[in-house]
């Protein structure tokens, strides 16, 4: 057998493939055998039967397509593992110089085509003389402060001020209505309100805080509004809005000290540098989280960005099935409706939704395969004992059923996809050591040493790590039970 391998674009390959005669009359042979065992000829048991006997029986044409397919099929195994390629859709076949019909000659080769997606090469940029310094985490006096500014307001009580007008952070007490022609959108006699200088043009009612601003109890007020661009719901864009509104009430905020007194109304604390400490200490774990996302994520898009990668179109769809299939998860139990009543409501459409997902989807793939192929350089491999545990992990989901456990915990692929997962983790500790500049005292370098990131760490559009552990759980559930459907948030990280 000789093989030609041409590589086309979107990392297809193009094998042709000449099968020697040698070849063909084996397949032929074992054409004859599948048949000589399934088929009943009076007065012989079954695969005793002469081969004559078993041709007439099935038909000469049936004979040669079944031994074409085996010779096209092994030849083909064969071609793909002499050249280390891996398949990722079915081969699509074209036999040449073969008549339809016609029984492979034995003394004669047999050429055929196969046109495959595989498994794409990645070149990958030097990425052992990057260095990427981690932010800070050192956490100011401002930034405390501003903390307990938000505290104070969030204990002071509403004050009545009868006497003066509104103003912006006031709480105003109205009878309003809002009306688009003849439909009314609402109509409430005490509606609570408070006024903010950075109100949104797509509020619902767009503009009261600023019409509500230097009014006075007693007032009324009426003004129009031409709904913008973005406005929700889609079908009022355009469209007249009028307002009246009638004040009735106008509270603001009475601050408390900020004293060891508003100390202890915040709960066990005894003085004012207590809680300051508290909120230093939650505000660091916080902000070292944060840097650790922002951190992984520049040094995975730095390193990806040295990389070439010929991106298959067939591994972006998926990712996109993915990620469809996480938002119709959320969708469905967190608003508690289908995915298409949510984007009607939106007035989007599912296509308009992919679009927006596209270029996502293709920095995952690319993250996901430049992680996989620095893993394979560098030889790194999860421990089995950790593939071990999270399988079984896996297989102890009280969703599942006792015989999808037992799949799952069988299962080659799912156990291979669950390797892969934790390999890129492993990848991604070893390209923090890697690319953290010497003598930097980083504040997460210790974590980095004893365990890779967690999913809860890592940041959302890649698709390098895993976006969340639930979403190979369910893949792999959907895998062994047939019954769900993955859900993922990240796989990526």
């Amino acid at each position: 057998m000789s093989v030609d391998v041409q590589l086309l674009p979107q990392s297809k390959v193009e094998l042709a493939i000449t099968v020697e005669p040698s070849d063909l009359v084996s397949a032929t042979e074992k054409a004859y055998s599948r048949f000589v065992q399934q088929v009943v000829i009076p007065g012989f048991r079954k695969g005793k039967a002469p081969r004559a006997m078993v041709e007439r029986a099935v038909g000469q044409e049936a004979l040669v397509q079944e031994a074409v397919e085996i010779a096209v099929s092994e030849a083909y195994t064969k071609a793909m593992d002499e050249h280390h390629l891996q398949p990722l859709t079915q081969p699509e076949i074209n036999l040449a110089d073969q008549e339809e019909g016609a029984a492979p000659d034995p003394t004669q080769t047999m050429r055929f085509k196969a046109t495959v997606v595989v498994q794409p090469s990645v070149t990958l940029g030097d990425y052992h003389d990057l260095r990427v310094a981690p932010p800070s985490t050192d956490i100011g006096p401002d930034e405390i402060d501003q903390v307990l500014s938000r505290l104070q307001q969030d204990q002071a009580p509403w004050q009545a001020v009868d006497d003066q007008p509104a103003e912006d952070d006031n709480q105003v007490t109205m009878a309003i209505k809002a009306t688009i022609g003849e439909e009314t959108l609402i109509d409430q006699e005490s509606f609570e309100y408070v006024l903010r200088a950075d109100e949104s043009e797509l509020a619902p009612i767009p503009q009261l805080s600023a019409h509500l601003n230097g009014s006075l109890v007693g007032q009324t007020i009426e003004y129009e509004v031409t709904l913008p661009e973005g406005y929700q719901p889609q079908e009022y864009v355009g469209q007249t809005l009028r307002v009246v509104i009638t004040v009735s009430n106008i509270e603001r905020k009475s601050l408390p000290d900020l004293d060891d007194e508003f100390a202890r109304s915040l709960g066990n604390f005894d003085t004012l540098e207590g809680v300051r400490e508290a909120i230093k200490a939650t505000m660091a774990a916080q902000k070292q989280r944060e840097v650790m996302d922002s951190y992984v994520s520049t040094v995975i898009d730095q390193v990806v960005a040295r990389a070439q990668v010929d991106l298959p179109e067939v591994l972006v769809e998926q990712e996109l099935e993915r990620m469809m299939a996480e938002m119709r998860s959320e969708i469905e139990q967190g608003r508690r409706m289908t995915l298409e009543q949510y984007l009607r409501i939106l007035g989007r459409s599912m296509d308009d939704v992919r679009g927006e997902m596209q270029p996502t989807a293709e920095a995952r793939v690319r993250s996901n395969l430049v992680l996989d192929e620095i893993g394979r350089r560098e030889n790194i491999n999860p421990p089995p004992r950790e593939v071990d545990r999270e399988l079984l992990s896996m297989a102890s989901l009280p969703t599942l059923k006792n015989r999808d456990k037992r799949r799952l915990k069988t299962s080659a692929d799912v156990r291979e996809r669950i390797a892969a997962r934790m390999r890129r983790r492993y990848v991604i500790l070893h390209l923090l050591q890697v690319v953290m500049p010497p003598r930097v005292e980083a504040p997460m370098s210790q974590s980095l040493e004893l365990a890779p990131p967690e999913a809860s760490q890592l940041p959302t559009g890649h698709s390098a790590t895993d976006q969340t552990d639930s979403s190979e759980q369910t893949s792999a559930t959907a895998e062994a039970s047939g019954e769900q459907t993955m859900l993922s948030a990240e796989e990526e990280y």
